[in-house]
Formats: structure tokens, sequence, C-alpha cells
């Protein structure tokens, strides 16, 4: 009952970690929660917006009765970008309104994208100046962030 009602991080924490590596933290933010499930008392349905400290401005939306997946977008002045599924990366150049597969490269494509980068750093730390992990501190950022989303933080 106590990891289903903090949830969020558990099933989130993955999604605000990317996104957040990409844009920086929020040095500003407004969290709103809405609904509840009876396994999920602090909310079903949250979204929010704000600015990070490299001054990009975000927002998101979680709606855990609806029906979708995760998602993330970012704009740049030149092209819009997509993670969605978050394993592919889609491009919408400027002036169009269509979406196109970029084509990457893995050294295991038959294995989920990231798993193999994780073992191989554990196996061989030296790979880390290539390929980062997030840290425990950075952990411990984005868990406090996601309690921040999903108003554990008041609990």
């Amino acid at each position: 009952e106590a990891v289903y009602q903090r949830w969020g991080v558990a099933n989130s924490l993955h999604v605000i970690a990317m996104a957040h590596s990409l844009i920086g933290m929020p040095r500003s933010m407004r969290a709103y929660q809405r609904g509840r499930l009876s396994w999920h008392p602090s909310g079903a349905r949250f979204t929010g917006a704000g600015e990070t400290d490299i001054g990009a401005l975000f927002s998101y939306h979680a709606d855990w009765i609806s029906a979708g997946r995760w998602g993330i977008e970012i704009m740049t002045p030149k092209n819009a970008y997509r993670l969605m599924p978050l394993e592919k990366l889609f491009c919408c150049r400027m002036g169009s309104a269509q979406w196109g597969e970029v084509e990457i490269s893995a050294a295991y494509p038959k294995i989920k994208e990231g798993i193999s980068e994780e073992i191989a750093i554990m196996l061989a730390p030296e790979i880390e100046q290539n390929c980062h992990l997030v840290t425990l501190r950075q952990a411990a950022t984005f868990t406090k962030l996601a309690e921040e989303i999903f108003d554990y933080t008041s609990s």
C-alpha cells in the first residue's frame, strides 16, 4: 500500500529524469493534482509548468485515468523533437507538420535502449565517460521534483 501511494516516483522517475536532463532543473514551477484513485489518494491527473535553470519553459501532463503513453517533446528554433515511445526519436522540421523517425544506430538493437549501457558501465566503469548514468545525487534531486509533481511533499 505504501508503494502504491507514492507510485508516481516508481512509475515516472525515469521520464522526469530524462526530460530534465535535457532541459535543466526547474527554477520555478507550479504543480497541480486532481482526482484520486483508491490506491493513490494524492491524485490521478497531474499537470504543471515552469522555467528551468537554463531558461527553458516547460509543461507536463499525466492522466492516469485516460489512455496514452510516455512522451517528451522538445521544441527548438529550427525543429521539434519527440520521444514517443521514449526509445525512438522523431523530428518535425520547421514549416512542416510531418514527423519522421530519426535513425539511431544501437550497439545492441534487440535489447531495450539503456539496458546494455547500464550493464556495460557496471562491468567497466571507465565507459561512463562516454555514456553518463544518473548519479545518486541527481536521482535524489529528481525524486524531490517527482514528490512535488505528485504532491507527496504535503503528506
